[in-house]
């Protein structure tokens, strides 16, 4: 062996950062909790006005169909436990912070086991969690890091048995009610459904042709079975959607407004846009990204928010 090649392949080796996670978890939830968007989006502002004023059947919007009656139940339990009265936006507000930082450790995770530079997934998983748009919503009031953070686990679990240990029909039961959980939440991760079969239908899972067959049935099954008892459940019995007619339209509300789907002839423009939009909160490209982002953040009282976005933007 040349002289030198031992050491030379010690320092190769990969580098684990067994750390991060215990230590970019909280220090993430610190600060979501001490730069709080200040500019609430629209959804969780109605979401916060129907907990605390009603009427009852509006607390089931059919695109996040459980998201403000799970938050109508915990303002509800805090209010009894504590015996005061609390603000459902700042109470959904916190919850995105707890949930927005432990989405960061399972981000780390997922990123960790599929690249051998450990130093490359932690600036991904910075990428990430310091970008415009999982920022935002992990202090806002809405349902989007809910609904990611259980897309998060289940394509842990589907990563870990796609590449580190032979799968079995549980793993697919897990990742079907997690998807599941996600599409109660925010209903368009049910078009995740792609990402999975994919991985069945390609082989990238383990497994001969009967195994995945099998393995994605008990998917299908244990992400329809929750998904329709919800909807039905719901619509059918507490909304009174007995006819099919009336079922369909409830379950499509926005589908059927003017200007909702983006033409074909401007997918790649709004695409573009759309990238934008995760790391600067941009919708045009031609507005000036870096005076936006920090003048728009000392105006807040915000400045390192606006700096930290910029830098990680680029």
């Amino acid at each position: 062996m040349p002289a030198g090649a031992e050491n030379a392949g010690s320092v190769l080796k990969p580098l684990k950062l067994k750390w991060v996670p215990w230590v970019l978890v909280p220090a993430m939830f610190v600060i979501y909790a001490w730069m709080p968007t200040k500019k609430f989006y629209f959804d969780g502002v109605v979401f916060a006005a129907i907990i605390e004023h009603g009427p009852f059947e509006n607390l089931f919007n059919p695109h996040h169909l459980l998201y403000t009656w799970v938050f109508y139940q915990v303002t509800t339990i805090l209010e009894n436990l504590l015996n005061r009265d609390f603000q459902a936006l700042y109470v959904m507000q916190y919850a995105n912070i707890i949930a927005g930082a432990l989405g960061v450790g399972l981000l780390w995770r997922l990123v960790s086991r599929l690249v051998d530079d450990q130093r490359i997934a932690l600036l991904v998983t910075l990428l990430g969690c310091f970008s415009f748009t999982y920022w935002h919503y992990s202090t806002d009031a809405d349902v989007y890091i809910f609904s990611t953070l259980f897309l998060f686990i289940a394509a842990d679990r589907l990563e870990l048995i796609t590449r580190h240990r032979s799968p079995v029909s549980t793993d697919f039961g897990f990742i079907g009610i997690f998807q599941a959980f996600s599409i109660l939440f925010h209903q368009l991760n049910v078009f995740w459904v792609v990402c999975v079969t994919a991985c069945l239908l390609f082989g990238t899972v383990p497994g001969d042709r009967r195994d995945r067959w099998r393995f994605w049935w008990t998917y299908a099954f244990s992400l329809a079975v929750p998904v329709a008892v919800a909807y039905l459940g719901i619509g059918i019995i507490t909304l009174g959607h007995t006819s099919l007619d009336s079922f369909i339209f409830w379950i499509t509300e926005y589908g059927h407004e003017a200007g909702y789907w983006c033409p074909i002839n401007e997918i790649p423009y709004q695409t573009l846009n759309g990238y934008l939009m995760i790391f600067f909160h941009r919708m045009s490209m031609m507005e000036r990204i870096l005076d936006y982002d920090v003048m728009a953040s000392i105006a807040e009282g915000r400045f390192w928010k606006g700096f930290i976005k910029v830098i990680f933007g680029y």
